[in-house]
């Protein structure tokens, strides 16, 4: 990934964007984005490991939606993390013109399974990887909707 978001909001920066990441995979993805990792264990088994470092309990997200199926549980990012992924997805969006706009249906509502668009990397906006391959559930915790309305 060209960028890495701590635990504790810091953004750590891997791979210049003017350089090729390979961060999803060996397809052509990598050469049309720039991707930004969040520090996240996903399952709640680690919400303990989280408390013992002294990051405290992440949120637990129940009944996510992502390609036809539901996750039962999975932990969600920290408050200083959605801040710290708001500012540099701004910044980002700002240097590179990109629309601030993700995957949604006709409603306005976040697509939660493969979106042709970015899968053939046509889509000009910000997606998750379950958005480009079925085989990925990640960030499907992360509500791009309502991440992107602050912007």
């Amino acid at each position: 990934s060209h960028f890495a978001i701590d635990n504790d909001g810091t953004i750590y920066q891997m791979v210049d964007p003017k350089y090729t990441a390979w961060h999803a995979g060996k397809r052509k993805w990598n050469t049309r984005s720039v991707g930004i990792d969040l520090s996240n264990g996903f399952y709640t088994k680690y919400n303990k490991h989280y408390e013992k470092k002294g990051f405290g309990k992440r949120p637990i997200h129940k009944n996510v939606k992502v390609h036809s199926g539901t996750i039962k549980e999975c932990l969600g990012y920290y408050p200083e993390q959605i801040k710290a992924y708001k500012a540099l997805v701004k910044c980002l969006c700002t240097y590179y013109n990109i629309p601030v706009d993700y995957p949604h249906d006709s409603d306005g509502g976040m697509v939660r399974k493969v979106y042709a668009p970015a899968a053939a990397g046509t889509f000009k906006g910000i997606v998750s990887h379950f958005h480009l391959t079925k085989r990925k559930i990640d960030c499907a915790q992360l509500d791009l909707e309502e991440v992107l309305r602050d912007l």
